[in-house]
Formats: C-alpha cells, structure tokens, sequence
C-alpha cells in the first residue's frame, strides 16, 4: 500500500528500476525478500544519490540539522494531514545533509490557494525553527527559502490567488514586476509569522522528533507516527489541530471610482468634495485629463460615460 502511494505519477521504467534496486539492498542485507525501507533506499539512490553518512560531525551540527529538519516534519504533520510523511532523515544523501519526504495518499489534479499556503509553510518551517527554538539561522535553510519564494511568486503572479486577478508572468526567467515581488514577500512575511506560530504551539512536537531523528538518524512513516502520537498524548492540552489564520495579502493598486450618479449617495459632507474632483477631473487640458500631459505621480486616469478612474500603484 506504502508503495503504491509512493509511486504517484511514476513511469512503469522507474517502478521497475525501484523494484530491482530494492532487491539488491535486500539481498546484500542478507535477505531473501524486500520491505519498505529498501524500497525507500532504492528510490533515495535513484533520486538524491547514495548515502554517505557524516561520521564526525560536531553535536551541534547534527543537533541543528536534526531540528532542522523536525520543522519541515512538524509543519507538515499538523497541517496536511491528508498527505503522509514518507520519511526523515539526518544521514546525508547526494548533496542533502537531511531530508523530509512526503506522499499525497490520493493523486491530485488541482490544488486550492491553501494548501500551497501550506506547502509555502512546510518549506518555512525549517527556519522558523531556527529562530524560535535554536535562535540562530543556518545555511541549510537557504534551499528552502528558494523553493518557498519560488512558489509565492507563482502564487501571486500566475495563479491569481494573491490580492488581484491579474497575472502577471515574469520579464524574463526568475524577474517579476517589483509589485507582484512585494506581494510575494508579504505572503512570505505572513506564512512565516504563521509557521512560527505552529512551532511554538507546538514546540513538544518538535523536541520529541528531533530526539528521535538524533537517537535513530532516519525514520520512516510508521515510526514517525508513533513519535507524534506519544508526544500528542503527553501533551493533551496543545494536541489539539492547529487554527490557521486566514492571508490578507495587500492589493497592488488603489483605485477611486467617481461617477456623476453615485455623489448623491454619498454622505452630505463628501458630496462637495467628490463633485469637485469629478468636475476637475473632467477639465480639457488638467494632469488629470487623459488628453492632456502625464499625470507625474506614477499613476493614471481613465474617463468615459461619466466614470473616472484613478490608479495609483502602491510602491
């Protein structure tokens, strides 16, 4: 079943290739059949590279790379239930000093704003860790800050999930208007106050894994299960689900709509004012007047059927 999961979207080659790798670590472990671990070894060759474990590194390297890693494990857990932690490791791998893994239980085709919210947060947790429990910041973090700004900037630009429907696709690769950029980094600035949130709410958690990933270096789903379950049940009172707050995300631009019938809605101290504008707006020649020069405050105005428009990029 674990397998099955595992193999979401994969080609029937590498299953096979999987499959007959995961038959040699069993028989070079001496074995005659494969379990699920050899079947997780065999696809981290395939996919990070063969393990090449640290035999001398400082306690507190492996201290911080263990909690490091417990962030990701502990977001993930406590925010997307519905998908299963395959595995965490502090054993290097290729490139990676450690690694979390996870598998969606059922293939998806679309995904909702949330849960890349989620995804964003799970990329974070390893340095809201570092701050709020190792207070520090480490170099291991920097893969991870890639990969979630990588996907805030999707988020807001392409996907139209952010505070316009405008998207708006990069000026070339990796370059987006500074707006949809200080978008981005406001949902990175909220995520992260999120995530820090989760941490400390559930710091028990992260305590709890991290000792296990320094006792054991490597555990799969099963194990980490009954790590979080024994922590929950040691801690009644904070194993509760985690409340998320909902995103806010500033808009790109403000815009004041004035239009001829809507002034005697208006409350009688704004009426003047606002038939003023509208009546200024409208003079042959003003900045605020599409034919005549550019209006200098880095905006613009749009007239027609007795609506104006002012824009105003919020730089």
């Amino acid at each position: 079943e674990f397998m099955v999961a595992d193999s979401h979207r994969w080609t029937p080659i590498k299953i096979k290739v999987i499959i007959n790798e995961a038959l040699i670590i069993a028989h070079d472990a001496g074995r005659e059949w494969m379990t699920y671990k050899d079947w997780l070894a065999a696809a981290d060759q395939r996919d990070m590279g063969l393990k090449q474990p640290i035999r001398r590194m400082l306690d507190d390297d492996r201290r911080a790379l263990a909690y490091h890693e417990a962030g990701h494990a502990v977001v993930a857990r406590y925010l997307k239930p519905e998908d299963r932690i395959m595995k965490a490791s502090i054993i290097r791998s290729g490139d990676a000093l450690g690694v979390v893994q996870t598998s969606e239980r059922d293939e998806r085709y679309t995904y909702h704003a949330r849960q890349i919210e989620v995804d964003i947060m799970i990329s974070l947790g390893s340095r809201a860790v570092e701050e709020e429990i190792l207070d520090t910041k480490m170099t291991g973090a920097s893969s991870d800050l890639m990969n979630a700004s990588a996907r805030a900037l999707n988020y807001c630009s392409m996907l139209g999930m952010g505070s316009t429907l405008l998207v708006q696709p990069p000026n070339a690769p990796m370059t987006f208007p500074l707006p949809v950029a200080r978008m981005a980094d406001e949902l990175l600035i909220l995520l992260m106050e999120e995530a820090k949130r989760l941490v400390r709410e559930k710091e028990y958690a992260v305590h709890a894994l991290a000792a296990a990933l320094l006792e054991k270096g490597e555990l799969i789903g099963t194990e980490l299960e009954e790590v979080f379950a024994a922590a929950d049940a040691a801690n009644p009172d904070q194993a509760g689900p985690f409340q998320r707050k909902i995103v806010v995300l500033p808009r790109l631009f403000t815009s004041v709509l004035l239009q001829d019938s809507d002034v005697a809605t208006r409350p009688e101290a704004t009426q003047a004012a606002a038939a003023a504008e509208g009546a200024a707006m409208r003079q042959p020649g003003s900045p605020s007047d599409p034919a005549g020069s550019a209006w200098a405050s880095g905006g613009s105005w749009t007239a027609g059927d007795g609506v104006s428009t002012r824009i105003d990029w919020t730089n």
